[in-house]
């Protein structure tokens, strides 16, 4: 009898494992975030593009959990065209043109107005 709930535990155990094992690469991905060039036209409106796939989307800029390379904070006025930013969230796109992104949660500036950036992806400014 001791035998058999042993033998039960590890089969449970491994299977948790397993379980776990798979879960990973659904998992991490969503805790990455999306490295992203932040686009502001001369009317106020900004963008973002995504370095990945190169595509615009917009979304609501976290006041309170905006922060420059440093880790400080910072406010969304610090913010330059063509500063590059990792943008933390679910990573769920609503499918529109520009896409847009309702569920970021953090976002932190890795470099400060990249112009080769503005010159690559300025265009997407023009209809927004």
């Amino acid at each position: 009898m001791r035998e058999r709930k042993k033998r039960i535990v590890f089969i449970g155990v491994v299977l948790l494992v397993i379980a776990i094992l798979t879960a990973i690469p659904i998992i991490l991905p969503r805790m990455r975030p999306i490295e992203a060039v932040y686009l502001k036209s001369e009317n106020g409106n900004s963008i973002f593009v995504n370095m990945e796939d190169g595509l615009p989307f917009i979304g609501s800029i976290p006041q309170e959990r905006l922060y420059d390379e440093n880790g400080e904070k910072i406010s969304e006025k610090e913010l330059d065209n063509g500063d590059v930013l990792d943008i933390y969230g679910d990573r769920t796109m609503e499918d529109s043109s520009p896409g847009k992104y309702n569920g970021i949660t953090k976002i932190k500036r890795t470099e400060n107005a990249n112009q080769n950036y503005v010159e690559r992806y300025g265009h997407f400014l023009e209809n927004y």
